[in-house]
């Protein structure tokens, strides 16, 4: 075959399989994933975003990255790609009815705080940094880290985490069964004999005979010494410390009767019934005595006088009772703070005076602490009351 020939049909082929695809830029290159790293580690050490870097590869999730991934490092300076952003939908009105607007529908507050998160299997510094709305550099500086290495199990302080908490609509009460004061016994009316010696319990009218229509001849005060000398029917003939001698009614020389206890409030009985625990052991997921924790120790009080109380986490706590706002708070309501996770993942139980009982880790163990320290007071979500 002739050359002409030859370079003849190279031609039509190339024809054929139509244009080639245009080179890569010279500064775009590849990389094997190697065990133990991860998608922030390698865009630091081509020195591209970790973002263009995650676009470039079509990572949704930069935490998931396996060994022997082969990943395309986009060229320096390159900036990702962002889909078009989706057209804003208005949220729904709050409907209203003649009573107001619907009790049905959960607002949401967002919230920057400083939190703890314990690493899992799976996380990433730049993933935990993603998740919480921080940076890599905030996180590694918060906690002294050189290098973007974690491991399961490690405590981290998240500064400055973006939270999203769900205050629930009114949920369901329970009823408090108080304990009920026994009934005061009926007063007994002595039985006395000639000679005895009894003290008036109470200012006693003497009367000149033995029946109401005589006229008074003395008023015994409280604690008078009296001698029995005589008696008819219902009055006894008794003589005064002057040696004179009257007639005293026998219903007149019983004992006062006891002031009925008056059924305290449930608030007393609650902040009564949580104030016994005070220095008892913190114990992550215990509800005993002999150790509890933050919801542990809600329950262990509730369920005194709430028997068909289950034993909830906080978070489900939240979900109990009616809102109460900061100003309405009285003894025995719950109050919630966001602390080791986002929303209320913390309880105690108010007393008064801005003053809250409550099962901390800090402490290591029941304590009573104020509303308005600066910790709890920036992660206060709100207040729940279980009982009507």
């Amino acid at each position: 075959m002739r050359l002409g020939t030859v370079s003849a049909a190279a031609v039509l082929v190339l024809a054929l399989a139509g244009p080639l695809a245009p080179p890569a830029p010279a500064s775009a290159s590849a990389h094997v994933v190697r065990p133990g790293e991860t998608l922030y580690r390698i865009a630091l050490r081509h020195g591209v975003p970790v973002d263009a870097l995650a676009a470039a590869n079509g990572i949704a999730d930069p935490a998931r990255i396996r060994a022997g991934q082969v990943l395309r490092i986009p060229a320096a300076g390159a900036r990702p790609v962002r889909p078009p952003a989706a057209p804003r939908i208005a949220p729904p009105s709050v409907q209203t009815s003649a009573r107001g607007p619907r009790a049905d529908l959960a607002s949401v507050q967002v919230r920057r705080i400083s939190l703890r998160y314990t690493v899992g299997r799976g996380d990433t510094l730049y993933g935990i940094a993603r998740r919480f709305g921080v940076t890599v550099h905030a996180l590694r500086g918060a906690n002294g880290l050189r290098s973007d290495l974690i491991h399961p199990g490690q405590r981290l302080v998240v500064p400055g985490a973006r939270v999203v908490v769900r205050i629930p609509p009114p949920g369901p009460t329970v009823r408090l069964r108080l304990p009920v004061p026994e009934p005061a016994p009926a007063p007994q009316i002595p039985d006395l004999d000639t000679g005895d010696e009894i003290s008036a319990p109470r200012p006693v009218r003497v009367r000149r005979g033995p029946a109401s229509y005589f006229t008074t001849l003395a008023v015994a005060a409280a604690q008078t010494p009296l001698q029995v000398v005589g008696r008819r029917d219902e009055w006894y003939e008794v003589r005064l410390p002057d040696d004179t001698t009257g007639w005293i009614r026998a219903a007149d020389l019983t004992p006062p009767p006891p002031i009925p206890a008056s059924p305290q409030p449930a608030a007393a009985v609650v902040v009564r019934e949580a104030l016994q625990y005070v220095g008892t052991r913190y114990v992550w997921g215990g509800a005993s005595a002999g150790g509890l924790d933050c919801s542990g120790f809600v329950y262990l009080v509730f369920s005194a006088f709430a028997p068909e109380l289950a034993r909830l986490r906080s978070f489900d706590y939240f979900r109990l009772g009616v809102p109460v706002p900061p100003g309405q708070l009285r003894p025995g309501d719950l109050v919630f703070f966001t602390t080791y996770a986002p929303g209320a993942s913390h309880v105690g139980i108010y007393l008064g005076d801005r003053r809250f009982i409550h099962a901390s880790s800090s402490a290591r163990q029941v304590t009573v602490s104020s509303l308005d320290e600066p910790y709890y007071a920036a992660r206060y979500v709100g207040a729940r009351r279980l009982a009507p």
